[in-house]
């Protein structure tokens, strides 16, 4: 992968609102091999760092993710640009920050064996042990979930069998609610539930008192008497229809037979027709040749005559016609005098009366069985509408009597209905949250699975982690004990002095992550050659005893093995310890090149605040400030303008407007000098007290004392006017005694600094 040019703009992220390379406008100042960084804290070098993060993880970090609108760009020295639009791509970068120390350190506190202090390190490790007891603790969670449902659904089978039972007791007697169980107490809840939702009756409307629930009671169990009789007079009244009458019309009432020998006294007195038709059957039965009557021999061909007169279609339709008039009668109401209800008595009278006129009919086509007694088209459809009519006042008789019976079982329902609809509440909540649990469960199961599969195991053995804490910290009270656990995994048991070290100090935590991290540079997946690494404030949260164990780390995990050469493509460090940034300034700033800043393979910058124009604070990328940039500190800053006056000219020497800073200058100089030189000694009279050589006499130790000490405090006098003493010819003497009693004292020191 290329390396970092520049970074062309971070907009809309925290104090990052718009940093640009506005500032950094040269090509001579584009990012190098090396990069240091310089900010105090809270001016967007975390920010920064997790920017970069965002393109090695493929996708933008969590706490990135709140900025909707932020934008990013970075140009890579081939060309590339990277931005906000695509985080798909893994990049070669690897990232050290405060989200890799959260996300690659974890204390398991809620593993079964309390006694023990488990940790896992990796941040893929972490991810998928989190997920694994994620998936143990919906688990669990589902169990308890189908405890409770099953007790949810036993009290709803219980409460729908009880209340079927306590509604079939109040309504007994009541035909409908002989034969009343759950599922229709069941059924009869969701009719009423259906009803209030439609928001047009309340709960309330479907309720009796205790008087009126008995009184409807009685009414409808004195109706039911009636069911029976309605239910006769329904049946009945529905057999005739208008297909059962054009039936009887065609097939019977208009239907003529032929006669192969017509006896025109028969044809035309129907009752003699009858008469003779009965008695030639009985003759026929039983072969008599004899009349029965007058007891006179029959004529040779009487019953041959009689038979071919009454043939064998004339005895059918005879005997169907008598067969259709005893069906008729089987429909008609018996016994109606003991119907209990003069309407009904009066429905069963108009039924019985319609059915008469049918026999009446078929029994006149029975006696004159030659003739057409067809009805015609009117008077089906009529009958058809009578037998209709009373159907219909039955059925509403029926409806009647039933609405009343419902109302009662509706009332008694809404007795139960806010207790069922509790209960049918609570157990559709439990089968709610076990649908999400079940569903989240099988999306874990993939994480976990693809994890399993992709996870590339990175385990520092436990005696090379002992080894490196105990040479970054200096002490080996922290030890590393490494295990398994059930899903092979490896974890952790860290004691400190022999007892289980269940928490971690901030600084301790960041320091295993920083060895785990420059050891995790090896593994495979980063190519170092070409790769980005970025380091963001690896001392925040350590105490200053580790700045040098901290560099040594750093610096032993980037460069090769037997030189200064970096092993990577690329080094950025960021910090808000000046101290610590001097470290890698002085191994990697090289001022012989500053004439050519082409040819340096570091380059220093520094977060600068400002407002914006909401009064806002901001943030934005400069070049470090060229008092940080050449000087290490305070300190050398003050000796390097002692040492440019000691070189300046005589006339220089002797300017007011050049002498008049020097007396502050050269105290502060030469008491950090002597403070390193005598530390027991603690005001600056002590510190010259002690000063003993034979180069150095009393009379100058006292003058420059007094120059230094006395001039460098200001008094009423210099409100007034300068102070003289600064143009006295010996003040130039006693500047340059200052570097003359250093240079006396520790000549090594000096030569050093110069």
């Amino acid at each position: 992968m290329a390396v970092v040019k520049t970074i062309k703009k971070i907009k809309n992220t925290g104090i990052l609102y718009n940093l640009n390379n506005r500032n950094l406008t040269s090509p001579d100042l584009d990012f190098k091999k090396i990069n240091l960084i310089f900010g105090w804290n809270g001016t967007g070098k975390t920010t920064l760092s997790r920017v970069f993060r965002s393109f090695e993880l493929g996708e933008k970090t969590e706490t990135l993710e709140r900025y909707e609108n932020c934008e990013f760009q970075i140009e890579l020295d081939s060309g590339i640009l990277l931005d906000q639009k695509d985080f798909s791509k893994n990049r070669n970068i690897r990232v050290f920050n405060k989200d890799f120390i959260s996300e690659n350190i974890f204390q398991d506190k809620d593993n079964p064996d309390k006694i023990k202090a488990i940790y896992y390190l990796g941040s893929e490790k972490i991810e998928l042990t989190k997920e694994r007891k994620q998936r143990e603790e919906k688990k669990g969670l589902i169990s308890k979930l189908d405890i409770q449902l099953k007790s949810k659904k036993e009290e709803q089978e219980k409460f729908e069998k009880d209340s079927a039972k306590i509604i079939k007791n109040n309504l007994l007697g009541i035909k409908n609610f002989q034969h009343y169980f759950k599922n229709n107490f069941i059924e009869s809840f969701k009719n009423l539930k259906e009803i209030l939702s439609n928001k047009k009756k309340t709960l309330e409307d479907f309720k009796l008192t205790q008087d009126e629930f008995q009184l409807k009671l009685r009414t409808v169990k004195n109706s039911e008497i009636l069911i029976g009789w309605l239910d006769d007079l329904a049946e009945s009244a529905a057999k005739i229809d208008d297909d059962y009458l054009n039936n009887l019309n065609n097939e019977l009432l208009r239907k003529i037979v032929s006669i192969q020998r017509t006896i025109e006294k028969l044809k035309n007195d129907p009752d003699l027709s009858k008469w003779i038709q009965e008695g030639l059957s009985i003759h026929q039965q039983r072969d008599l040749f004899k009349c029965e009557f007058c007891l006179q021999d029959l004529p040779s061909n009487r019953i041959e005559n009689l038979e071919e007169h009454f043939n064998k279609d004339y005895i059918s339709l005879i005997n169907n016609v008598g067969e259709k008039i005893k069906e008729i009668s089987s429909f008609k109401i018996k016994d109606i005098s003991k119907v209990p209800n003069d309407d009904v008595k009066k429905l069963a009278i108009d039924l019985n009366e319609e059915f008469d006129y049918l026999i009446k009919k078929l029994k006149n086509k029975e006696g004159n069985i030659l003739k057409d007694q067809s009805f015609d088209k009117n008077t089906i459809s009529e009958l058809s509408q009578k037998f209709s009519n009373i159907k219909k006042s039955t059925d509403d008789l029926s409806s009647s009597i039933a609405s009343e019976a419902v109302l009662l079982e509706k009332s008694s329902i809404a007795d139960f209905y806010e207790k069922y609809n509790s209960i049918l509440k609570e157990k559709e909540k439990i089968e709610v949250q076990k649908q999400l649990l079940e569903e989240e469960l099988e999306v874990l199961e993939v994480k976990i699975k693809e994890g399993e599969n992709s996870i590339l195991d990175f385990n520092l053995p436990a005696e090379q982690i002992n080894n490196d804490i105990e040479s970054f910290l200096g002490h080996s009270e922290l030890q590393f004990e490494s295990n398994t656990d059930e899903f092979d995994e490896v974890y952790y048991l860290i004691k400190r002095n022999g007892e289980p070290a269940f928490n971690l100090s901030e600084g301790e935590k960041t320091a295993i992550s920083l060895i785990y991290f420059l050891k995790k540079l090896e593994e495979d997946g980063f190519s170092p050659s070409d790769g980005i690494v970025f380091i963001d404030d690896p001392i925040s949260s350590m105490d200053s005893q580790f700045l040098y164990s901290s560099y040594s780390y750093i610096i032993s995990s980037i460069e090769k093995e037997n030189s200064n050469d970096l092993k990577i493509g690329q080094f950025i460090l960021s910090t808000h310890n000046f101290d610590f940034l001097n470290l890698f300034k002085k191994k990697y700033w090289q001022i012989k090149y500053s004439h050519n800043p082409s040819r340096r393979r570091c380059e220093m910058f520094m977060f600068k605040v400002y407002l914006n124009p909401e009064s806002e604070r901001c943030s934005n990328l400069y070049l470090l400030d060229n008092l940080l940039r050449d000087y290490d500190s305070d300190y050398h800053y003050l000796y390097s303008i002692l040492l440019d006056f000691e070189r300046s000219n005589e006339v220089e020497q002797g300017e007011l407007e050049t002498i008049y800073p020097f007396p502050n200058i050269a105290r502060r100089v030469l008491e950090t000098f002597l403070s390193f030189k005598f530390p027991a000694q603690k005001d600056l009279q002590g510190k010259f007290n002690v000063i003993k050589h034979d180069d150095i006499s009393k009379q100058e130790k006292e003058s420059i004392y007094r120059f230094i000490n006395i001039k460098s405090h200001g008094t009423l006098r210099e409100s007034e006017s300068f102070a003289p003493e600064v143009l006295d010819p010996m003040a130039k003497n006693q500047i340059l005694g200052v570097l003359k009693i250093m240079r006396i004292l520790d000549p090594t020191h000096c030569q050093g600094m110069e």
